[in-house]
């Protein structure tokens, strides 16, 4: 079975990159690959820049690198990172599944949703704690309670305090 992971970063310190959960999202990136392996698939990833920064691409066999949106202009979230990385496996003969590799804390969850609303067969694979960055540029990345209150805050009113 050929299967993508797609590795989505949380927290961003400008130009202090990689924080600690990127480099800890680039290991168990890592780690996810190594165990889709070990079962016999064969694997592609795809990362978003901050993860890809600590990511050892050729093991990974990393085939995209998410720097910016593709319009130039707009926050480079999740969603954008997940149709980039479904481009760049289409491009190569496709995948039948996608793992994603995000932070477990609410992050993780809708971004299968996300993929899965995208046309693409979801895996699920335990993904171990990533943490927070209590000195990251996004408020909302900063602990648990944080980032609860914008999830809620985005389900009710739709994008908000978006920093990147």
């Amino acid at each position: 079975m050929r299967i993508g992971v797609i590795g989505l970063s949380f927290a961003l310190r400008a130009g202090q990159e990689p924080n600690p959960c990127n480099t800890n999202l680039a290991l168990e990136t890592e780690r996810v690959v190594d165990l889709l392996r070990a079962e016999g698939h064969e694997v592609m990833a795809s990362s978003q820049w901050e993860i890809a920064l600590s990511l050892n691409a050729d093991h990974a066999n990393v085939v995209c690198v998410v720097t910016k949106h593709r319009d130039g202009v707009s926050y480079l979230d999740s969603d954008e990172v997940i149709l980039q990385s479904k481009e760049a496996f289409d491009f190569r003969g496709g995948v039948d599944e996608v793992v994603i590799v995000a932070n477990p804390f609410i992050h993780l969850q809708g971004a299968r949703s996300k993929a899965k609303s995208f046309g693409l067969k979801v895996r699920k694979v335990a993904i171990r704690w990533i943490g927070f960055d209590k000195k990251s540029d996004q408020w909302q990345t900063r602990g648990p309670v944080r980032a609860f209150v914008y999830t809620v805050g985005r389900v009710l009113f739709g994008r908000f305090g978006q920093k990147g």
